[in-house]
């Protein structure tokens, strides 16, 4: 995630400063959203699902067959960087758009 926002925001930053500030208000925006995103993937835990995974694993029933939901297939950054997280950006755009509209 620091690769693919971090970077680019950082590097923005340096612009900006070399601009002399111009782009001040919009850094701060998307330094913002960044610091926002990044504590809601702090927050995103799958301890719950992962219990439950045990727990039915334990059962020897074939309900880990019917029903796979193991966490560890899925990729957390990889489901977070590419979906999730531009996903809740172009959402945002679009409210953002309707706001204008309105």
């Amino acid at each position: 995630m620091i690769l693919r926002y971090k970077v680019p925001l950082e590097m923005m930053r340096a612009a900006n400063v070399l601009l002399g500030g111009i782009y001040t208000k919009n850094y701060y925006e998307l330094n913002r959203g960044y610091n926002i995103l990044m504590t809601v993937a702090k927050l995103f835990d799958d301890t719950n699902l992962r219990k439950l995974w045990k727990a039915t694993a334990m059962d020897q029933n074939d309900d880990t067959s019917i029903f796979n939901f193991d966490p560890k297939c899925i990729n957390w950054s990889s489901y977070l960087v590419n979906t999730h997280i531009p996903a809740a950006i172009k959402y945002a755009n679009n409210q953002k758009a309707k706001a204008r509209i309105a």
